[in-house]
């Protein structure tokens, strides 16, 4: 998930998103991360509107068991 408030350029937004992706399959269950892998590997990124928003589907996430990974940017490359 990606905020829109943050208003970020494309390629910061897809080095962040790859970020996200990276930390969720290190912290995945192997047994998933396997079928994941043998499944095609899918991902989904979807947008939401605040800080509040995405806490609220991180929650939704983890009681639904999912893997969850929140990237937060040191702010070195854009203001």
């Amino acid at each position: 998930m990606v905020r829109e408030d943050l208003k970020l350029p494309k390629g910061k937004m897809a080095a962040q998103v790859a970020h996200a992706s990276v930390d969720a399959v290190l912290k995945a269950d192997k047994s998933v991360l396997s079928s994941w892998r043998n499944e095609g590997m899918m991902k989904i990124v979807v947008k939401v509107k605040d800080q509040a928003d995405l806490y609220k589907h991180i929650q939704q996430a983890k009681d639904l068991g999912l893997t969850t990974s929140v990237i937060t940017d040191a702010g070195r490359t854009v203001v």
